[in-house]
């Protein structure tokens, strides 16, 4: 009995030894199959980027790109540096430093009693952002100063409303026909406004930077000459966020510092005025990508036709 039990226990450990080799070898040879694919597919994307880099410098007389970066990335494909021109975003050549609802907006504070009084803008809020700006309203009133701000997204007014009724502060809206003189916050309800009050503005922020949207335009208050203050969330605008940064038009700013750095810069108006000086000539140095592209068009098409 016992010597049938040691045949079978040797049995069973031989098939389980069978079984582990059957499972090695098809192991192994799913390995063999998925580097065989994964060089088969180095080889197509090899055959793809030198298809892309002949095409491209054959059909290719210029490259115009925005950033460094991009024109780093065709280089990397085999475009001579002499085809690659960096022009900038023309996008930016559409802001303006006259903004066309100045007259509206300096009408609305002048109902409001707020001309003379120093004024906090912020754009393009979002709800985490107005819930920080209205909790900045009290220590902002000590020194006179008004809170203007606009929402990103104007759909959500029946909820910014509720908020600032919660809030317990004297607010207004920027369409309504008469204003009530006590209000120290005014939502911008309405299109078109912002960049208007952006003017009238003694410092600014530009939402969609401490929650995580990107951050929405930066240039808009520099170039009328307002220090920027934006969260640490601008993948959208990255060249400009960090370029104002860099030359003293802007500050970054979150949820635990917020308030300080409001109340800080607005006490030393010497070092704000440097600021603002800053913030324009940054944004400047970001316009004229339209007159360069017309350029490079220019040039091409009259050596073409010489």
């Amino acid at each position: 009995a016992k010597e049938k039990a040691r045949k079978e226990e040797e049995a069973r450990l031989l098939e389980e030894a069978r079984k582990r080799e059957e499972e090695e070898n098809a192991n192994r040879a799913k390995i063999a199959q998925l580097e065989k694919d994964i060089e088969e597919s180095k080889s197509k994307v090899k055959q793809t980027q030198s298809f892309i880099r002949k095409d491209l410098s054959l059909r290719s007389q210029h490259i115009l790109d925005e950033t460094q970066e991009d024109a780093k990335r065709y280089e990397a494909l085999g475009i001579p540096a002499d085809k690659i021109h960096v022009l900038g975003n023309v996008k930016y050549d559409a802001l303006s430093d006259k903004p066309a609802q100045l007259p509206r907006a300096h009408e609305i504070l002048e109902k409001l009693g707020w001309l003379g009084h120093p004024i906090f803008v912020a754009g393009s809020t979002h709800p985490e952002e107005e819930t920080l700006l209205l909790r900045t309203v009290p220590e902002l009133l000590k020194s006179g100063t008004k809170l203007i701000f606009a929402p990103r997204h104007l759909e959500r007014m029946s909820e910014i409303e509720h908020t600032l009724q919660q809030s317990g502060l004297h607010y207004a809206l920027a369409g309504q026909d008469s204003f009530d003189k006590s209000a120290d916050v005014l939502c911008v309800n309405v299109m078109g406004l912002l960049c208007a009050f952006y003017a009238c503005a003694t410092l600014t922020f530009v939402g969609g930077s401490i929650v995580q949207k990107g951050a929405h335009n930066l240039l808009e208050p520099a170039l009328l000459g307002k220090t920027v203050l934006f969260g640490k969330y601008f993948f959208n605008t990255p060249d400009t966020a960090k370029a104002l940064l860099e030359h003293g038009g802007g500050v970054l700013v979150s949820p635990t510092n917020f308030k300080e750095t409001v109340v800080r810069l607005l006490a030393d108006r010497e070092q704000l005025d440097n600021m603002n000086a800053h913030a324009r000539q940054t944004a400047q140095s970001f316009q004229g990508a339209t007159a360069k592209t017309i350029g490079v068009i220019t040039a091409y098409e009259q050596r073409t036709n010489a």
